[in-house]
């Protein structure tokens, strides 16, 4: 392996285990694996994710936050959304997707769209 392809391996390895470092202050044992729109919604979303892309210098711009999460929902709408809604499909954004963001320093979406 020559010395360039060690460096980029590093920088990737050490923004990975920085990441996960700042996700475990919201989940227990955060893994790249971890699917954050299945785990948070409504203000949590702009807690975490604004702070997340502040913190890591990254440009978001192009993030379209109700692309990947769901509204925040009062009581009104729970009867609805219990038995009148279709339920929308939301593309799946990972803790590895982050990493990859972070380490490119501006949103991308994500590949992978929930089946």
């Amino acid at each position: 392996m020559e010395e360039e392809e060690c460096i980029i391996l590093f920088l990737n390895k050490y923004m990975e285990e920085k990441v996960l470092k700042y996700f475990s202050h919201w989940f227990r044992k955060p893994t790249p694996e971890l699917i954050l729109n299945k785990k948070i919604i409504g203000n949590d979303v702009d807690e975490i994710l604004i702070v997340f892309f502040i913190e890591f210098e990254i440009d978001y711009k192009t993030f379209e936050f109700e692309k990947y999460f769901e509204e925040e929902r009062d009581l009104s709408d729970l009867f609805k959304m219990l038995f009148f809604r279709e339920k929308k499909k939301y593309p799946l954004l990972t803790i590895k997707h982050l990493i990859k963001v972070a380490e490119k320093g501006e949103w991308f979406d994500p590949e992978d769209i929930e089946k």
